[in-house]
């Protein structure tokens, strides 16, 4: 955006070719060669897979970071970066797991939910959207049944950096999606709702 906004003149280029077995379909930019990705792989099974990679966007290569829990089958997560606290959160959706590595991709901690268990199933929906916030991982919550109500988030679940829990934010609507909004401190939501968008400030709330 900065580029359009400081040249009237600009025009997008390519700046990586997407592979047909191997493609990123989220990203956190690093720098200008390297993202950390979410990568999908179009495996030999009917299911696709997840992981995230170092992801060079000049030569199209993808380092594997991090596979996921040895004990998941068909892995579908979120995932956070922090730079300045050399941190991966990644959550897992039809899983009841919140995973915590390094930017190398060292398994610090698991942190296991109440409903965890291995099964490979999409009936579930667990996390949702993970973000950083300053201290704090803040992550959204739902623990109900796929393809309906309860597959949404209505809360947001908050964990320091050791993946100790510290509190449940009710927000007592369906959750599509959120991002952070450093700047100002506050939690900006898309719902699913007559109140479509929305934020929530996090000034003295979970300090």
């Amino acid at each position: 955006m900065d580029s359009i906004l400081k040249n009237p003149f600009y025009r997008p280029e390519v700046k990586g070719d997407m592979k047909e077995l191997q493609f990123p379909d989220r990203f956190v930019y690093v720098n200008d060669t390297f993202c950390i990705a979410r990568s999908i792989m179009v495996g030999e099974n009917k299911y696709f897979q997840q992981s995230l990679v170092r992801w060079n966007m000049l030569t199209g290569e993808m380092k594997l970071l991090v596979e996921g829990h040895p004990k998941v089958e068909r892995k579908r997560s979120q995932f956070a970066v922090s730079l300045e606290h050399n941190l991966i959160v990644d959550c897992y959706a039809h899983h009841d797991l919140m995973t915590i590595y390094d930017l190398d991709g060292n398994l610090k901690y698991n942190i296991y939910g109440p409903y965890w268990d291995d099964k490979t199933s999409n009936d579930m929906v667990y996390y949702d959207a993970v973000v950083i916030c300053k201290d704090k991982i803040v992550a959204a919550y739902a623990g109900g049944r796929n393809w309906s109500d309860e597959g949404f988030p209505n809360f947001f679940q908050v964990y320091d950096f050791d993946g100790n829990y510290i509190k449940t934010l009710n927000i007592g609507r369906k959750i599509c999606n959120f991002c952070y909004d450093q700047e100002l401190n506050r939690l900006i939501m898309v719902l699913d709702n007559e109140i479509q968008f929305a934020y929530l400030n996090l000034d003295g709330l979970i300090e």
